[in-house]
């Protein structure tokens, strides 16, 4: 019983950690997986969209949704939103500011969104990373824009 205990307390201590080093970060990275409907114990995750425009939907039982938005670069555009990056060499560098989808199932959503993203009343800078565009040995990061947070009906 001792042994359990120290294990709560263990893992639950480098859970808070997690989240306070998330705060301080300026920029975070979202992993998003390759299915385009997925059900976790505390939300439904949805993407849809088509090549320009794609869109990242997190639905909670409760009818509480996060509207994550990202847009394509246009070759005509010189601001340039999202990167193409090494893929090993990036993950052993940032892994402690990529967050994936089961991180976010084992928050709540609002902590995440809330007091992650909006540390110190600064929005952060968010990439998401989407695991169907992965490729061999480079990542696309595409800048994402919190759209919404709260009932939203689509």
């Amino acid at each position: 019983m001792k042994t359990l205990y120290f294990f709560l307390l263990f893992t639950t201590g480098l859970f808070a950690q997690d989240l306070d080093y998330l705060k301080s970060r300026d920029t975070i990275y979202l992993t998003v997986p390759k299915e385009d409907k997925l059900q976790f114990s505390k939300f439904l995750y949805f993407c849809s969209g088509n090549s320009d425009q794609k869109h990242y939907e997190f639905k909670q039982p409760d009818g509480k949704s996060i509207l994550i938005l990202t847009i394509n670069d246009k070759e005509t555009n010189p601001k340039k939103r999202n990167l193409t990056v090494r893929r090993k060499k990036f993950l052993t560098k940032y892994k402690k500011d990529i967050v994936d989808v089961n991180f976010l199932d084992n928050t709540s959503l609002y902590v995440f969104f809330m007091e992650v993203l909006h540390a110190n009343g600064k929005k952060k800078i968010v990439y998401i990373i989407d695991q169907k565009e992965r490729t061999g040995k480079e990542l696309v990061l595409r800048r994402a824009y919190i759209a919404e947070f709260g009932f939203i009906s689509m």
